[in-house]
Formats: structure tokens, C-alpha cells, sequence
């Protein structure tokens, strides 16, 4: 009894974390954003939903970008792409789940390197057998940047509340938790969370504090909730329109030769070979996918592009519907040693390729208002494009935009 008396006397008189440790990691923390170089990320997000309150969350898909903090914004582009550009990554992703920005760069810099938050008592708590300190936060409608999107045409700018979690031992901060406080009834939406981790990452030779995961979850009126789980990884200072890797290995500048650019006309057939494998399971939307012409692509006798001529093309969406799923790709570019050309063309589901069609295989359809895109759909829980799979293709001409709702 005596022995938990004590404890108890000890537990009473443990002061509260003080105003000057935040302080010290929020200057911390101001000091490694201004001074870490211009960088970009993988970011890999896995998007879930639970239809309804203790629903089990079941998969939508996984998405990958590579993700860049310049001038003050956050940028986006697909994996293997030579430069960043301004487009909206809602422009970049599929619908039917809910995305995000800020993770990466965007909540840290307005919290820490200006005055828009109002920190409250802290307290102290135990995360992962670590004791940490807890500082409540508030942002006001007045100060925030916050913005929600119903859609492209329905967003809100919110204020928002949260907790900054700070490890007395280093004054590092180690997470950022935050919500929207009173959501506009236009949005349809009756909660938002985000959870941001950091950690130390390398740029170069040097070491920085970074966000390395991030948890988000948003709650539609209906019940509904959408849950991205993202990871951040091979770091590296941004090098402008040079060539980008997305391995772990470390950025390069590349000189080729020019190309000739030929403008391919409509009604010419060819066939399109996966070079490895397509998996609705481990595939993430944005990745570029190995594949060749398995024929030439010929005009009035002419070879324009050799059997074996690469073929740039990216999965952009993965669709689950009851017992079917659906692949969609899209192809950019084909290139050959000595020209390249901008590959539009939809599939001909009336044409089977030279190959024999394996037994389970997807099939493959178009639509003309959207040329160079094609869908796979296969019945079942899952779907795979073996390595080698041959589908028949016939090059068209753009939609005219007048045309397209």
C-alpha cells in the first residue's frame, strides 16, 4: 500500500511537458524545412474503404507517384517520367476513392514555419513503449490553407485541430495528427483524420528529418470511409527535367541521341506483348509496364516500327466490381533506335493475335472516345496479364475535344 501511495505522489507531482521543449522542436523543425534541399519521393498509396462502421476495410487499389516539394508547392508525376509538371494529381488519379495532398510537405511548412496555430497544455503519452510529449493544436478558418474537395467544382477552406508529438530526448517531432473541425454540409463529408510520421531519411550525403508514412481517412456522411495508407521512399535531391529513377539507386542525367518523330495515321493493326507480368494484386496504378510490338507497325509496305520496338504503357486504374475486375492501361509512346511516335490506338476485340490465347486470359476492349487506352477484365477476386500476353490493337487519330462530355 505504501509502495502505491508513493507512486501515486510521484505520478501527482510530474509536471506536464513545458512550453520550452516545443519551442525548441518547432525551431528545430523550422530550421531542417528551410534548410533541406528541393527533394522528391516515392510515395505509395494504399487506398481502402469500409462501406460502414466496423466494416471490415476491403481493397481498392495501390497507386504510385513520385512526388516533389519546389518553390513552396507539392508536385506529382508518374512514375518514369522526365519532368514535373502543374498537373492536379485529381487529374492523375481514378475515381472512386478519396486522395489527398499535404502529407508530404505541405501541413509541416505552414505549421512550423508560420504563426497559424494555436498550441495548447500539453501532456505527456506513451507511443510504441516510448514517452512522448503531446501538443495540442488549433487552426482557425481565418489562418488555414486547409481546403477540402467534394469535387474539382465543391471544395471548402476548414480550420482544423490536432497534436504534435515531440520526443523530450532529442526534441524531434516525431508525428503529426490532425482533423477538420465544423465541415461544411455541401461537402458531404462528417470526418477527416491524418496521421504523418517522420523519420530520418537521406538526401545526398547528407541526413534529414522526413515523413516517411502517413495515414489518412475520410468519412463521408453516409457512413462510408476511405483510408490511404502511404510510404515515402527513395529520397532524393530534385533535379529539375534530368532523368529520374524510381529505385533506391541515386538520380542520373542521360544525353541520346535525337529521335525522328513520325505521326502514325489510323487503320494500322499491330500487336502489343506484355514483357512481364500485370497483377491487380501487386501492380500499382502509375507503373509503367515492360511491353513490345510482337508485329511490325506497317504503312504502304513501309516498316515504321520494328517488331521488338518498346511500347510505353501504364496501368491507370484498378476497378473491382462484384466478381469481375478490371485493368486499365494506357499507352504514351513507341520508340525504336531510331524514331518514336505517339502511339493513340484502341484494341480490336474482333482480331485474335497470332499467339494462341491462354485459357483464363483477360479480355480486351476499347472505347473510341478514349483512344490509346485499353481495359482488361477477367472474372474472379483477382486478375493477372501473364508475362507475354499478345492482344491485337489498330492505331486511330485523336477525339475531337468538342466531342468528348
Amino acid at each position: 500500500m505504501l509502495h502505491l501511495l508513493l507512486l501515486l505522489a510521484q505520478q501527482q507531482v510530474t509536471p506536464p511537458p513545458d512550453a520550452a521543449l516545443y519551442k525548441k522542436a518547432r525551431a528545430q523543425m523550422a530550421d531542417i524545412l528551410a534548410h533541406q534541399p528541393d527533394y522528391t519521393c516515392v510515395q505509395t498509396i494504399d487506398r481502402s474503404e469500409q462501406a460502414k462502421p466496423k466494416a471490415k476495410y476491403e481493397v481498392i487499389d495501390s497507386l504510385r507517384f513520385e512526388v516533389a516539394f519546389v518553390d513552396k508547392r507539392e508536385l506529382y508525376a508518374w512514375p518514369g517520367s522526365k519532368k514535373f509538371d502543374d498537373t492536379s494529381i485529381l487529374d492523375m488519379v481514378p475515381d472512386g476513392a478519396a486522395i489527398a495532398t499535404g502529407a508530404f510537405a505541405g501541413h509541416a511548412q505552414y505549421l512550423f514555419r508560420s504563426d497559424i496555430a494555436t498550441v495548447k497544455i500539453a501532456e505527456w503519452a506513451t507511443d510504441s513503449g516510448r514517452r512522448l510529449a503531446r501538443y495540442p493544436f488549433t487552426v482557425p478558418i481565418n489562418r488555414s490553407r486547409y481546403v477540402l474537395m467534394k469535387s474539382k467544382k465543391e471544395s471548402s477552406t476548414i480550420g482544423y485541430s490536432g497534436d504534435i508529438w515531440v520526443d523530450p530526448s532529442t526534441a524531434r517531432v516525431t508525428r503529426i495528427t490532425l482533423h477538420a473541425d465544423a465541415i461544411p454540409a455541401k461537402l458531404e463529408i462528417q470526418a477527416t483524420s491524418t496521421i504523418i510520421e517522420y523519420g530520418e531519411g537521406r538526401i545526398g550525403e547528407r541526413d534529414f528529418w522526413l515523413p516517411s508514412r502517413s495515414v489518412e481517412e475520410i468519412t463521408a456522411s453516409g457512413g462510408r470511409t476511405d483510408r490511404n495508407i502511404t510510404i515515402f521512399s527513395g529520397c532524393r535531391a530534385f533535379t529539375g527535367e534530368s532523368m529520374l529513377r524510381f529505385d533506391d539507386g541515386p538520380a542520373e542525367e542521360t544525353i541520346a541521341a535525337p529521335l525522328q518523330t513520325i505521326e502514325l495515321p489510323a487503320g494500322l493493326w499491330f500487336e502489343l506483348r506484355f514483357d512481364e507480368m500485370a497483377s491487380s494484386l501487386k501492380t500499382h496504378v502509375g507503373d509503367l509496364i515492360p511491353a513490345t510490338l510482337a508485329t511490325d507497325i506497317k504503312h504502304k509496305g513501309s516498316v515504321l516500327f520494328a517488331k521488338g520496338s518498346e511500347v510505353e504503357l501504364r496501368l491507370i486504374r484498378i476497378l473491382r466490381v462484384r466478381d469481375s475486375v478490371e485493368m486499365e492501361f494506357a499507352m504514351g509512346e513507341v520508340k525504336s533506335k531510331t524514331a518514336t511516335a505517339r502511339l493513340l490506338a484502341m484494341p480490336d476485340p474482333t482480331s485474335r493475335p497470332r499467339s494462341t490465347v491462354q485459357p483464363g486470359s483477360p479480355l480486351v476492349y476499347g472505347d473510341p472516345l478514349r483512344p490509346g487506352i485499353g481495359s482488361f477484365t477477367s472474372r474472379g477476386t483477382h486478375m493477372m496479364v501473364r508475362k507475354g500476353f499478345r492482344s491485337v490493337w489498330v492505331t486511330t487519330l485523336p477525339v475531337p475535344a468538342n466531342t468528348v462530355k
